[in-house]
This record gives C-alpha cells, sequence and structure tokens, in this order.
C-alpha cells in the first residue's frame, strides 16, 4: 500500500508541472488594474476579509490594493490599500468609513497585507503583525 501511495504521490508532483497556467501580470505602476465586470455576488455583506500581496516602488496619496467599486461609479464599495503609505481598509455601508494603520510600508520589498472586518471592528496585518485594531 506505501508503495503505492508513494508512486501516486510522485507522479502527482510531476504532473502537476503539466498544467500549470505560467501566466502573472505585470504592472508598470501608471494607471494598471484589472477589471471584473459588476456582479452581485460581489456585492458582500459583513463580515468580510481582503487579503493581497504587494510590492510598492512609492507611498503619497490613496493606492487601493484590492477594492469593489460600486457600479458605474468612481467611489470604493469595499478595499484594502494605503494612504501615504499607510495600510487602510475602506468601505461604505450607508455611510464612508476609513481605518488607517500608523505603520509605514517599508517599499521596494514584498507584503502581505490582510484586513479583517466583523461588523464592527477592523484588524488590519501586514506581513502577519496585527498593525491596526479599531
Amino acid at each position: 500500500m506505501y508503495k503505492i501511495l508513494l508512486s501516486l504521490f510522485i507522479l502527482f508532483l510531476i504532473s502537476a508541472d503539466i498544467f500549470a497556467d505560467n501566466h502573472s501580470l505585470n504592472f508598470d505602476g501608471s494607471n494598471d488594474y484589472v477589471n471584473i465586470s459588476d456582479n452581485a455576488s460581489l456585492d458582500i455583506q459583513f463580515p468580510i476579509t481582503l487579503e493581497a500581496w504587494f510590492n510598492k516602488s512609492s507611498n503619497s496619496g490613496w493606492d487601493m490594493i484590492v477594492d469593489k467599486r460600486l457600479s458605474n461609479d468612481s467611489v470604493c464599495n469595499y478595499g484594502i490599500g494605503t494612504a501615504n503609505g499607510r495600510p487602510g481598509f475602506y468601505f461604505r455601508n450607508g455611510s464612508w468609513t476609513t481605518h488607517v494603520s500608523s505603520t509605514t510600508v517599508p517599499l521596494n520589498e514584498w507584503h502581505h497585507m490582510a484586513a479583517v472586518y466583523d461588523g464592527a471592528n477592523v484588524v488590519i496585518y501586514l506581513d502577519g503583525i496585527q498593525v491596526y485594531s479599531g
């Protein structure tokens, strides 16, 4: 039985590369984005967790990393990004709400950001470390 499982595991490892997509997106930092058509499944009711990997070369203004905009509107319904280089979570649930950390994101490095909103409180993590709660 052990030899059969080991053989199947090795076969899986070898064949996994065959089915890899080998695709990626490369953004130059100037007006680049991926647009997904509006869909009711994206109209999330809270609670919500958003997370993304990102690498920034400058810290200025409000930069959205992942966001859902209202249909035919430039206003963000919910999203994560940076406000002058500080991790933030933004959402509109009747009124506009913004939660921004006091921690500045180091430039030219890969980072993982996650924001968790349970319907009452927001917690923001940068590289696995809690940087905001409120």
